[in-house]
């Protein structure tokens, strides 16, 4: 049998609700899915990127005379788009017991170390001798990315961990011990 309505007047199959439904979830998951690793891609070589950087304590020795008491914080860093130098202080920080927090010690804040133009990896070394105890030690390590023309790009700071150095014990004084 032929179909005699207007042309005006027939419907084309409406589509099924479940198959749209299920595109559009697709769609969405595989997005969900896709979407880190373009983020990651797209930061990688965008200015103004999250860098790379790590502030730690790399060997807290006690000891039971101040001469042999020492800790050496590292901080490292790697440079971003448009970076031409970076930069690094570390500035120790000292708690004490009846003191509230952390502060620098009276012997002054780090200067900072400048790279040379064009490193990708810059690592500071900071070796701090002659500990007074009972004290903890800790490390602000502060981080700078500077263009060609000596501007600041980007900053970022890290704390250390921390080295505690215990007071001395009549038993670690007395020779032989």
């Amino acid at each position: 049998m032929q179909n005699l309505a207007p042309a005006a007047t027939r419907r084309p199959n409406p589509p099924r609700p479940g198959l749209r439904a299920y595109l559009g979830l697709l769609a969405g998951a595989l997005a969900c899915l896709l979407a880190p690793g373009a983020i990651a891609r797209a930061q990688e070589g965008a200015p103004g990127a999250t860098p790379e950087v790590s502030a730690s304590v790399d060997q807290c020795v006690t000891a039971a005379t101040v001469a042999a008491r020492e800790v050496t914080f590292t901080g490292q860093m790697e440079t971003t788009p448009g970076t031409s130098r970076m930069a690094m202080q570390i500035v120790v920080l000292e708690h004490t017991p009846g003191v509230p927090g952390f502060h620098p010690p009276s012997a002054g804040v780090g200067a900072w170390q400048r790279s040379e133009a064009g490193v990708k990896i810059y690592k500071y070394v900071r070796q701090v001798t002659n500990l007074p105890a009972p004290a903890t030690f800790r490390a602000l390590i502060r981080f700078r990315w500077f263009d060609e023309a000596g501007h600041v790009l980007q900053t970022a700071e890290r704390r250390t961990p921390t080295c505690r150095q215990p007071g001395s014990t009549p038993a670690a004084t007395m020779p032989g011990a």
